[in-house]
């Protein structure tokens, strides 16, 4: 149905001349939806502009400002799709879609991101349209809190789609690992991931990675204290490599994930199923479920979008001290539930809620032979609250939004530290075999209430401004006491509680200015403001030294400096240099006196330096898409971890200064109809260039690979009208993770393999069907991940083999 973009079309037909749409006119459109961006048009210039509502579904523009004439508006507005622009013999002007062969539309989709995963390549039409087509989709981010083509953001990102997801078999974070470049992820078990980003990694303190869910910063306070959250119905996942201060702040040093949730569409029923099931070597069976409804409430205007999803993996260690098989098995269970209001087109209102239980039998530690002999199980449980209010008001030049935060993570875990304490119970008179095994019990709850307002600027202009301010307050109790078994001591061993928290408060702003035909500068800055405290007392070895009571106060200007070049409508470079910050903290008195070596109480911030020079460009009518950046990390002041002497307690010291260079690498090319390509590449030579206690100069960085590449290809080929069969590879590579502890007796510099994965999917879409045989590790890497320390703790072992079959449909 044709749909006039003018109020009374019909008498603007008969009144326009053609001479209209040649007259030059002050015009100013800013970006965004297509649509609304020719209505916009249409209202300045009084001319009539006619198109088909389907062909423009989900496709954005740049925007257009400056004086033009009507067509040369129309036809910058248009840019990056494929329609083009004819005018008739009375002025109008008519939105073209062109016809491929095969093809039921022209128009390129702005993103199979954009869509809800419900909506994805399931109609024979749409199937048709994507295998016909050669060029490469557009995307759109909001990486810089503002919706843009990602070859447009001046700073390294990288963009899954929910579509990719689905298609990669990625229902977490690590199974995207490699395929960013830079990006490497250690998950000990569900509930512990230790994300780096360009060599940028701790082994204490605050997390280095930031993390958001939409509008929510779901990091805790501890370096691997993040959950794992399920990416079932994600709209898609941006990945910001290099600090973002100003527009994320702390712990967003070496990048930030930014998970975007599918948002509930207004005016359409629909949803989707999906489950799988599977075998793995060595191990229990797989399986899991996941779907999504959604539902009109208020046709147009209020919605309502329902998730859930269970996830079983079994098992695949044995315990040979116990004889217990395939004991690292575990399950998580996800519910999220999204409303959308939207009274006018300028309000919206959304809230968010997400609740995910996550229950564990045992790590994924053990022996090469993937068995281990601990002496204590090691189960763990974790459950997660989240809740999330945005809204959101278009006020024309500008739109301000306010994000309300609740979050609580409550999590308990045993660890078996019997390699480390039994050696020490002799020298405590106890004689041997009154203890066998000793395990330490710990729990914490976490809660975190955060809010955050921004004003955006709209202007199409060559003036771009932001501005915001965030709150946030932070508490974490936490509690662990040692075991023993088969006899208890009359003292503790190990023990402690901690009640620790942060209270912080921000103020940030970025403005841009295009100053020079194809240039743009951006400079940015937040002021950052930490009050933390925390109350703590602690055991070690039976003596208990009075309470820390501690409270300091941090703060940090960081600065963001950019300078942008277009190189026509098809590509970039940019220069980027800012600055990422970790707050300190303290340690306890317990663990900085033991062994009459005195250690700090406290430990300092630390802040990092990142210079980047970087390029992306269109190729080959958007058939190849490349991306390329080259940085320089200067880090300050790290804060390293060290094992208190004679103890399992770690303490936490400024341990000197590291530096290096990077490069990221990132190809996408469509050679021909129904194939895909991509690859990645990343690389970087951090080194500590000072000794410590800890490290000598020239050492690695703990938990970082010196390089990592990924290469996926996927052909999709028309089987019947009906019926699309495809075939899907990705491989992954990582060279070796060092770990390097030099204070503690046998440890020294411990060294991963080199990681090697191969997953492979095969399978057909019928309509809203889309079955599927999968690969997953198909090769059966079985290398070591991580090396264990000392005898207490065994290497991180990789899945092994898993092979299944799975389906989705939509409705």
């Amino acid at each position: 149905m044709l749909r006039p973009a003018l109020l009374g079309f019909a008498c603007s037909m008969l009144l326009a001349m053609p001479a209209v749409a040649d007259s030059l006119r002050q015009i100013n459109v800013p970006a965004g939806d297509l649509v609304h961006a020719l209505d916009s048009l249409a209202r300045q210039v009084d001319v009539g502009i006619v198109y088909q509502a389907p062909q423009l579904a989900g496709l954005h523009t740049r925007g257009v400002s400056g004086k033009l004439t009507p067509q040369e508006a129309v036809k910058k507005l248009l840019e990056g799709t494929s329609l083009t622009v004819n005018t008739d013999s009375t002025g109008a002007m008519l939105i073209v879609a062109p016809r491929p062969a095969g093809s039921q539309s022209g128009a390129v989709p702005r993103s199979s991101a954009g869509d809800s995963p419900d909506k994805e390549r399931h109609d024979v039409a749409s199937a048709s349209d994507r295998d016909q087509r050669v060029n490469l989709e557009e995307i759109v981010v909001t990486a810089q809190r503002r919706e843009q083509k990602v070859i447009d953001v001046p700073i390294a990102v990288s963009v899954v789609s929910g579509n990719e997801l689905h298609a990669r078999g990625a229902t977490n974070l690590q199974g995207l690992q490699y395929a960013i470049p830079g990006l490497s992820v250690l998950n000990f078990s569900p509930g512990q991931e230790r994300i780096q980003l360009r060599g940028i990694s701790g082994t204490t303190g605050l997390p280095t990675v930031g993390r958001y869910l939409d509008e929510m910063n779901i990091n805790g306070d501890g370096v691997s204290s993040g959950f794992d959250l399920r990416l079932y119905d994600m709209d898609r996942v941006e990945v910001l490599r290099g600090p973002q201060p100003t527009l994320y702040g702390e712990g967003s040093m070496g990048g930030t994930l930014h998970y975007v949730t599918a948002k509930p569409n207004l005016t359409e029923l629909g949803g989707y199923v999906e489950g799988e099931g599977g075998t793995q070597k060595d191990g229990g069976g797989i399986y899991r479920t996941d779907g999504a409804f959604n539902l009109p409430i208020v046709p147009g205007q209020l919605a309502a979008r329902v998730v859930g999803g269970y996830d079983h993996s079994g098992g695949w260690i044995d315990n040979s001290a116990t004889a217990e098989q395939d004991q690292n098995s575990d399950a998580i269970k996800t519910a999220r539930g999204t409303i959308l209001w939207q009274p006018v087109e300028s309000l919206s209102v959304s809230l968010l809620g997400l609740h995910q239980d996550t229950d564990g039998a045992d790590q994924n530690f053990g022996m090469r032979d993937r068995t281990n002999n601990n002496l204590v199980p090691e189960p763990f449980a974790e459950h997660v609250n989240l809740e999330n209010l945005v809204v959101s008001f278009n006020a024309g030049a500008v739109t301000l939004l306010s994000s309300t935060g609740y979050y609580e993570r409550k999590f308990t875990q045993t660890t078996d530290l019997s390699g480390f304490l039994l050696p020490l119970l002799p020298l405590l008179g106890l004689p041997p075999g009154y203890v066998d095994a000793v395990g330490l019990g710990g729990s914490s709850v976490e809660r975190d209430v955060a809010q955050e307002l921004r004003l955006v600027s709209n202007d199409a202009g060559p003036l771009h401004y932001l501005l915001g301010t965030t709150f946030r307050r932070y508490r974490i109790n936490s509690a662990g006491t040692t075991s023993t078994v088969p006899n208890p001591l009359p003292f503790e061993l190990v023990a402690a509680t901690n009640q620790d928290g942060s209270t912080s408060e921000s103020v940030y702003g970025e403005i841009s200015y295009a100053f020079a035909a194809g240039f743009e500068t951006l400079a940015g800055l937040r002021y950052f403001h930490d009050r933390r405290t925390a109350d703590d007392t602690a055991t070690n070895l039976g003596l208990t030294p009075p309470a820390d009571v501690h409270a300091a106060d941090f703060h940090s200007l960081n600065p963001r400096f950019n300078l942008l070049y277009h190189v026509g409508s098809d590509g970039i470079l940019y220069f980027n240099a800012a600055k990422g910050f970790r707050s300190g903290g303290f340690n306890t008195t317990a663990a900085a006196q033991v062994g009459g070596v005195k250690l700090p109480t406290s430990f300092d911030p630390e802040d990092l330096w990142t210079y980047e020079l970087g390029a992306k460009q269109q190729l080959l009518d958007q058939r190849l898409i490349v991306e390329a950046a080259a940085y320089y990390n200067q880090w300050s002041n790290l804060q390293t971890e060290v094992f208190a002497p004679g103890s399992v307690i770690t303490v936490t010291t400024n341990g000197g200064r590291a530096s290096g260079p990077g490069f990221d690498l990132t190809l996408t090319g469509k050679p021909a109809v129904g194939l895909t390509l991509s690859g990645t590449l990343g690389a970087n030579r951090m080194r500590y260039r000072a000794s410590t206690l800890q490290h000598l100069d020239g050492d690695h960085i703990d938990y970082t690979a010196d390089l990592t590449y990924a290469l996926s290809a996927e052909y999709r080929r028309g089987l019947t009208h009906q019926v699309t069969g495809f075939i899907r590879t990705d491989y992954q590579h990582s060279s070796p993770l060092y770990f390097t502890e030099r204070n503690l007796a046998g440890v020294g510099v411990l060294r991963s393999d080199p990681q090697n994965t191969l997953n492979v999917r095969l399978g057909a879409e019928f309509r809203s069907l889309q079955a599927y045989l999968f690969v997953n590790n198909a090769t059966d890497w079985d290398g070591v991940i991580m090396q264990g320390v000392a005898n207490s703790f065994s290497p991180l072992l990789p899945r092994p083999r898993a092979a299944g079959a799975g389906f989705k449909v939509a409705f």
